[in-house]
């Protein structure tokens, strides 16, 4: 999309992810190896770095990316380091009321952000 290497994230407002995109419009995005980091990442799905160290608690690395100041993941094995070119809050007239009502009955709607993809790398993961 507009002749970028982009990818697409959805985050919902209440997420601390939220308010730290908010504030650097920077992210990275670490992948796993296949079948690597499974109890790792179902912890950081239901726990928030609000009230706690995912790091620590996981016993991750973060390592510093190559070109951006946001940590990688030293046990993934790919990463994306991206900056936010375009965020939009996604608009609830427009989903089919199955999705609203399924996803969304609480009204905690998602933002989707879009980053400009400005390195990707593999990386020899720790594990």
């Amino acid at each position: 999309i507009w002749a970028k290497p982009v990818v697409m994230i959805m985050v919902r407002k209440s997420r601390y992810t939220y308010e730290l995109l908010e504030r650097s419009s920077e992210f990275t995005i670490s992948f796993p190896a296949e079948n690597k980091l499974k109890q790792e990442l179902a912890f950081c799905g239901t726990k928030t770095g609000r009230e706690l160290d995912k790091f620590k608690e996981c016993r991750l690395t973060p390592l510093p990316g190559r070109k951006l100041d946001t940590p990688i993941i030293g046990e993934a094995e790919l990463h994306y380091e991206c900056k936010v070119i375009y965020k939009q809050e996604l608009d609830n007239t427009v989903l089919t009321s199955e999705i609203d009502k399924v996803w969304y009955s609480d009204k905690d709607y998602h933002t989707m952000y879009f980053g400009e993809i400005l390195c990707s790398y593999l990386t020899d993961s720790k594990e």
